[in-house]
């Protein structure tokens, strides 16, 4: 457990021109048609956004992915260069944690910038924070953002959260979808947004606490090591992916419960679920009832973000408040 003492740096917001670097700290960019590439750099471009490459981005061994050596030197260029001002993960994967032992912190500490992605990158987001204190974000990955269609409302909540410091409130999406857009652009798959559900509304009227979490699968590899973050007093949010259905996501929650840290946590965020999940509203309630640590603490699931679309962007050590009036959730991001 970390960041007891560290102070919070928040690194220098992004403007337009502002050049980011795109690396692979998890899996490889194999997968990463050259078509979806473009899009992807057409999007951050009309946030004014100019894009670079690490230069190993696209080596994959066995396991789909570059070496620990790859990915540092990746990391360490990207933060070093002054003329990056912002780094994003191209995809998600498994093996982010491979490289936490070799990181040398220092060259992220000295050089604070925009450090961004979801999934398996929830991983270094949570860790740097811990190690460090630089505030970093969970956002879509570069690769999110090679839809065509239907990629607005993830490209506003980026540009929200990683160019100004203004407060912004967390409204659902009208629609959402886990269509294969890569594989038919053209024709996508909309399902109406039936908007955030309340499964524990807490005793507090307003919460206030620290933003951290992500993918639940990740975050707990840092479990019992100097780089998971102290939880007390957080806002957590968390989200999975279809390979966790209700079984597996109630041991996960009973594994970080278990951590010293997670007594005083101040509400808990679920990002939405996959269909493939099957995960329901009601299965999560029962889940919930039956853990006594949570029964004083807000719940609310259903929020876009996690492994469909659209995604919300949210800093991984910012400030976030939440008020419920008339059973309507207010979630305001106040500190990023």
């Amino acid at each position: 457990m970390a960041n007891i003492n560290k102070k919070t740096i928040f690194p220098p917001k992004l403007e337009t021109g502002d050049e980011i670097r795109v690396i692979a700290p998890s899996s490889s960019a194999g997968f990463l048609s050259s078509e979806i590439k473009s899009v992807c750099i057409s999007n951050l471009n009309k946030l004014g956004i100019n894009v670079s490459f690490g230069n190993n981005i696209y080596v994959s061994d066995i396991l789909d992915s570059t070496s620990v050596s790859q990915k540092l030197e990746d990391i360490y260029d990207a933060f070093s260069n002054p003329k990056i001002k912002g780094i994003i993960a191209i995809r998600g994967g498994y093996n982010s944690n491979t490289i936490l032992d070799d990181i040398d912190w220092t060259i992220i500490t000295k050089n604070p910038k925009i450090f961004c992605g979801f999934s398996d990158i929830t991983v270094l987001c949570n860790a740097i924070y811990a190690k460090t204190g630089l505030v970093t974000y969970h956002t879509p990955n570069f690769s999110t953002f090679g839809q065509k269609k239907y990629i607005s409302y993830s490209l506003d909540y980026f540009k929200k959260c990683l160019f100004n410091g203004n407060v912004y409130e967390i409204n659902s999406s009208k629609y959402w979808s886990q269509d294969e857009w890569w594989s038919n652009q053209e024709h996508r798959k909309l399902e109406p947004n039936n908007g955030i559900k309340i499964i524990n509304k807490g005793t507090s009227k307003i919460i206030e606490g620290l933003t951290l979490g992500g993918n639940l699968s990740s975050l707990n590899l840092l479990q019992g090591t100097k780089y998971m973050p102290d939880l007390r007093k957080s806002v957590l949010f968390l989200e999975d992916d279809d390979l966790v259905d209700a079984k597996i996501f109630e041991r996960y929650i009973e594994s970080l419960i278990q951590q010293k840290s997670f007594d005083g946590i101040k509400a808990l965020l679920l990002g939405r679920f996959q269909r493939g999940s099957m995960i329901t509203i009601k299965q999560l309630e029962t889940i919930f009832k039956t853990k006594k640590q949570l029964q004083n603490v807000c719940i609310m699931a259903n929020l876009d973000f996690g492994h469909t679309d659209p995604q919300i962007s949210f800093p991984i050590g910012g400030k976030a408040r939440i008020e419920i009036v008339n059973n309507i959730p207010k979630i305001t991001i106040t500190s990023h």
